[in-house]
């Protein structure tokens, strides 16, 4: 029996061919999965409509992890008709068995069914015959290709060579021209590739597909097919245009096989402005098909917003935040705040930004910018609403992995969540870069680096994975390799990464450091800018410079970081009296120091105390206590602060909690137990470079004449004189 084109069920009216439901004048485009749900729902109204039924609709040629995604698309449903999963108004769930439709009998609109054809001539019946013909001369043209490219499909994963040739199938999204009357709907012309890059990718399971970030770098410099496939070692290319002109929108995209430089497939995509929410995923269809790839059932998918203001507001926010300093710059953190605030009180059901608000709450908590239990609520929130709307989805797994490992210290969680990422897209460099990070911090050094390598594959371009991976090979004590990488990435990709303080930790020279904090002075905020400058003139013994840049500051407290800027996660601010003491003990101020070390014991008495920053708290009073020349609590509060420091969570709390102590340790005349902490850090992970402890004088000044810190130095300095060969061309 043919189903009606439109039906009704209480106020909301559903539009099969479109996949949209109406509701007091306004449409949404729903998903394909929870279409295809409802649709089958209704046509069954008050039956039980088993989940092996369901499978048997949704998924009848590929494999995938149905229990997960069926659940993921009833509550999507219920999300966009409101409804209540304990207190059912229209799905009810039968545990074990499925589901079932129970709210007002739902009725055809019978002005809209179509006539009876009396005549094989007819004209709406010679259209229905034109369009069909169109659909099968399609399906033809998708199945010759799917066995032009069958040869590639099924290929094994396995390490990429830069010189071996692909047996895998590698997609290019390139970004794609504005052709907009308006100039300012460039936004929406990046916002529509990114969306649609990651339609593909997380839906694609046998595609890899070169992620956002690196794709970027060919819009300010774009570059031929050819060039782009023999850089990124890609086997198709997919090009495109986008037009928006009032409430128009035209996407138009060629795919284009890299091996051979021939053209495959084009298309235009029409759509109106509201319908564009959903285009990402019928490109993404489209795309899968013409490669003939096996797509994954909507998983990672994540819903879009059917207000087309919303969207924009969605677009600026992700667009503002893609590189590595704007996504640690405090002022463009929270204008992509505003931009997603304002998304969600136009959306309430926006799954994606809540996703992203999310994720730069918790960037804010973990860059220790906004520790507040404020912010960790409305992170805690965020996350409930986008698991109730997209369910298991990679981008939602692995901000819960985070938030499991840095908030609530719960690696095993973390380590599921991860696990289970990989499972449904093991081609996400998002993923990998997340389980390397996890593998590192557990001293699973050759797991992690492997991942790290992987999401490079796959996202050669991003200098945050490329970064991440040079740190870790720092951390590592891999020195040689660790330059390397930053080296490499810098020959393809110049200015987007630093590594001159990784050339200082193993060669001790600055100048390299030095020109790219001048270089950075324009992007960097002043906080970042005041510790990045502090470590350069500490270690080139700059004293007078030292003491002119801190008592010129007119900041009051600091985010607390790491020579190199490794972060210290979720501790808070601490005040600016703490550099300004170290540099009152170098130039033998008693008094001045005496001073700053009364500040730091006042802040450190009545700041919150948090599992999160209770060590850091003792940390900060044995500082103070050593200022004000009190020793034997230094000592006490110092050795408190290492036992209470959380081991395996972040390597830049355990690197700092040795490396201070350290310091407080060596002025308190207690340098047996300071050099035992250097010793360990030149041998332990996570690991100093050998001139960050030889030319840190808040080492070297106390402990001069102690015998075992001369042992340990000639040895580090002889490590420096051999990596001279690391230095730059």
């Amino acid at each position: 029996m043919t189903k009606p084109p439109v039906i009704h069920f209480d106020d909301w009216t559903l539009h099969r061919a479109s996949g949209e439901l109406e509701r007091a004048g306004s449409r949404v485009r729903l998903q394909e999965l929870p279409f295809q749900i409802l649709d089958e729902l209704l046509s069954r109204a008050g039956e039980v409509v088993t989940r092996e039924e369901l499978i048997a609709r949704l998924w009848p040629k590929t494999v995938v992890d149905f229990d997960t995604n069926l659940n993921s698309g009833v509550r999507r449903l219920r999300a966009v008709l409101h409804d209540d999963a304990d207190a059912p108004r229209y799905i009810e769930t039968l545990p074990r068995r499925g589901y079932r439709y129970i709210g007002d009998a739902p009725r055809a609109d019978v002005a809209t069914l179509p006539a009876p054809v009396s005549s094989p001539a007819s004209g709406p019946r010679r259209g229905q015959i034109l369009a069909w013909v169109g659909v099968c001369a399609a399906l033809v043209a998708s199945g010759a290709l799917a066995i032009y490219l069958s040869d590639t499909a099924g290929a094994p994963v396995e390490t990429i060579s830069p010189n071996a040739k692909e047996s895998r199938l590698r997609l290019a999204v390139l970004p794609f021209k504005n052709l907009s009357p308006d100039p300012a709907n460039a936004f929406f012309t990046d916002g529509m590739h990114e969306e649609i890059l990651g339609a593909i990718a997380n839906r694609a399971v046998n595609l890899e597909v070169i992620s956002r970030t690196t794709m970027r770098v060919y819009r300010d410099a774009p570059k031929s097919v050819r060039e782009i496939a023999k850089e990124l070692h890609v086997t198709h290319v997919l090009e495109g245009s986008v037009r928006r002109e009032g409430q128009t929108v035209r996407l138009t995209l060629q795919l284009i096989d890299a091996r051979s430089d021939t053209h495959l497939w084009s298309k235009n995509f029409d759509r109106q402005l509201v319908d564009t929410i959903a285009l990402q995923s019928a490109v993404a269809e489209e795309v899968g098909s013409q490669l003939a790839v096996k797509l994954s059932g909507n998983i990672g998918e994540l819903p879009q917003s059917a207000n087309p203001d919303a969207y924009d507001l969605y677009l600026k926010s992700q667009l503002s935040m893609l590189t590595i300093h704007a996504a640690r710059s405090p002022r463009v953190q929270l204008e992509a705040l505003g931009l997603l605030d304002r998304a969600i009180g136009l959306d309430g059901t926006f799954a994606a930004a809540y996703l992203a608000r999310a994720r730069i709450r918790m960037a804010r908590f973990i860059g220790s910018l906004d520790v507040s239990e404020a912010n960790l609520a409305v992170l805690r929130a965020d996350l409930a609403v986008a698991r109730g709307v997209m369910g298991d989805t990679p981008p939602l797994l692995v901000t819960e992995a985070a938030y499991a490992q840095l908030v609530d210290f719960d690696r095993a969680k973390a380590g599921r969540l991860l696990e289970t990422a990989e499972r449904m897209n093991p081609h996400s460099s998002e993923v990998s870069l997340y389980l390397a990070r996890f593998l590192s911090f557990a001293g699973r050094h050759d797991e992690a680096f492997a991942y790290h390598r992987r999401a490079a594959q796959l996202d050669p371009g991003n200098n945050l994975v490329t970064s991440d991976w040079a740190t870790g090979l720092k951390l590592a004590r891999r020195g040689e390799e660790s330059l390397r990488v930053a080296r490499d990435f810098d020959s393809l990709y110049p200015g987007l990464i630093t590594y001159g303080w990784r050339l200082f930790a193993f060669t001790g020279h600055l100048q390299r450091f030095e020109y790219e904090i001048a270089r950075r002075d324009a992007l960097s905020n002043p906080e970042a800018q005041l510790a990045a400058r502090f470590n350069l003139f500490l270690y080139s013994r700059r004293f007078p410079e030292l003491k002119a840049l801190v008592e010129q500051s007119d900041l009051d407290t600091i985010p607390q970081s790491l020579a190199g800027m490794l972060t210290v996660p979720a501790i808070g601010r601490k005040p600016l009296a703490e550099l300004h003491g170290w540099v009152q003990l170098l130039e033998q101020d008693v008094a001045a120091a005496a001073r700053d070390g009364r500040v730091l014991l006042e802040f450190a008495a009545h700041e919150p105390v948090t599992k999160w920053n209770a060590w850091y708290l003792r940390m900060l009073a044995a500082e103070g206590a050593l200022l004000t020349g009190d020793k034997v609590k230094a000592v006490v509060e110092a050795r408190a602060a290492l036992v209470m420091a959380p081991r395996n969570i972040h390597p830049g709390i355990e690197l700092y909690a040795q490396a201070q102590a350290a310091r407080v340790l060596a002025w308190a005349d207690a340098g047996g137990e300071a050099v035992t902490l250097l010793e360990q850090l030149s041998t332990q992970y996570p690991m100093f470079g050998p001139a960050e402890i030889t030319r840190d004088p808040l080492y070297a000044l106390p402990l001069a004449g102690n015998a075992r810190y001369k042992v340990l130095e000639r040895k580090l300095e002889a490590e420096i004189a051999d990596n001279q060969r690391w230095r730059d061309p």
